[in-house]
């Protein structure tokens, strides 16, 4: 789900008061954009296990290499 305005705000100042400068660690850039939300799968001892809970997160995409960072978006109040 892509994130609008008001919440690319909100991550902006969330970033911000927990003192987060992302540093990409593939090439070492500072220049990042707000990706989408997204849930990560969940893996049972049958494999791929659809329904129940996750934990949804927003991304942030290296706008030099495309290399992701991941951040819980309830926490952040994205959500």
């Amino acid at each position: 789900m892509p994130i609008n305005s008001s919440q690319q705000e909100k991550l902006k100042a969330w970033l911000d008061s927990k003192g987060v400068r992302p540093q990409c660690g593939a090439c070492g850039s500072n220049d990042w954009a707000p990706g989408d939300i997204v849930a990560a799968p969940r893996y049972s001892s049958q494999g791929l296990a659809i329904g129940g809970p996750t934990v949804p997160m927003v991304q942030l995409v290296c706008s030099n290499c495309a290399h992701l960072m991941l951040f819980a978006a309830v926490p952040i109040g994205i959500l």
